[in-house]
């Protein structure tokens, strides 16, 4: 009788899944920009509701909104926000284009979602420029921020920017062999030491063969 030693291959396929970001800015004629379109910096917070707010008990320091615009021409600006500002503790804001002065903003004061006072004017002048609302409170909640005057006189339009997320599956095959032996009845086979060939490729494996 004679041992014969066989190589069963197994093949495993594997998916990787890589995600990519990339985001597009688009500009919008619409007077109000929400804070879900700009750059939100702690201590300001981005909420589930689609609002930032400096929690109360933080403080202010460092809390910047910022929103991207771009004007093709040149006028005095002024904005509003839509905010809750709960107590007089809790109601302003100082208004800064790209890195320029700061001016200290009163909104007023309200418990419920409600357009402020009108900001402090800034001059808008032709390029891209970055509308800055930095926090001087805690307590205070913003959900817009929108052009009352100066908008179509400069030219300016709000940069939204989408971000898009895509993935990739790759999949990946890797191959394994294992050995099983089976006792065979027969003449035929003579004892030794063969190649172990699968699928028209030689393996790494060798098939023994032995006689009692």
């Amino acid at each position: 009788s004679s041992a014969l030693a066989f190589a069963k291959q197994t093949t495993t396929t594997t998916t990787t899944a890589t995600s990519t970001q990339s985001v597009t800015m688009t500009s919008t004629a619409q007077a109000a920009i929400y804070v879900t379109s700009g750059t939100v910096t702690a201590p300001f917070v981005q909420q589930a509701g689609g609002y930032a707010e400096i929690p109360e008990g933080v403080g202010a320091t460092g809390a910047v909104l910022a929103f991207p615009v771009i004007c093709t021409g040149s006028a005095t600006a002024t904005f509003k926000a839509e905010i809750i500002a709960p107590d007089a503790d809790s109601d302003s804001f100082t208004l800064q284009l790209d890195d320029g002065s700061q001016s200290d903003w009163h909104t007023g004061v309200g418990s419920s979602w409600f357009w402020s006072v009108t900001s402090p004017s800034i001059s808008m002048t032709a390029g891209s420029h970055t509308v800055k609302v930095r926090g001087c409170e805690d307590g205070i909640k913003i959900r817009a921020l929108r052009f009352e005057s100066g908008m179509t006189g400069a030219g300016c339009q709000w940069q939204q920017s989408t971000t898009t997320t895509t993935s990739t599956h790759t999949p990946t095959m890797s191959s394994s062999l294992s050995m099983t032996s089976t006792l065979i009845a027969t003449e035929a086979v003579m004892a030794g030491q063969y190649d172990v060939w699968y699928q028209g490729t030689r393996s790494a494996a060798v098939l023994t063969i032995t006689c009692d």
